[in-house]
């Protein structure tokens, strides 16, 4: 008779990651940063990050570029946001992307 695996219950912590277009470095290294926690501990913790980032959204034609990522966000449970020298572009109703979703 075969091994049978308990199944586990894995929680999920969304995690949103906001920032200027001025920091993709960083923003590239804060993911591996992600994917290395999960490596680590998805197994051990039963934990999982899942990273929301514009990158990762899809484009679509008609409004702008900032009500795209605000359609297609959803909840989540941490802001993480990275800044340096610009805050952002100005969007219809806040100073710069990153403040809207905030």
């Amino acid at each position: 008779c075969p091994k049978v695996k308990k199944v586990r219950e894995i929680r999920i912590i969304h995690l949103f990651l906001s920032s200027p277009g001025d920091v993709s470095d960083e923003r590239e290294a804060y993911a591996k940063a992600v994917f290395r926690f999960n490596q680590e501990f998805l197994e051990e913790k039963s934990l999982f990050v899942k990273l929301i980032r514009w990158e990762n959204m899809a484009p679509q034609i008609g409004p702008g570029p900032q009500k795209v990522i605000n359609s297609q966000l959803g909840e989540y449970d941490i802001f993480s946001g990275i800044m340096w020298n610009r805050f952002g572009t100005p969007t219809d109703i806040a100073d710069s992307g990153t403040e809207e979703e905030l």
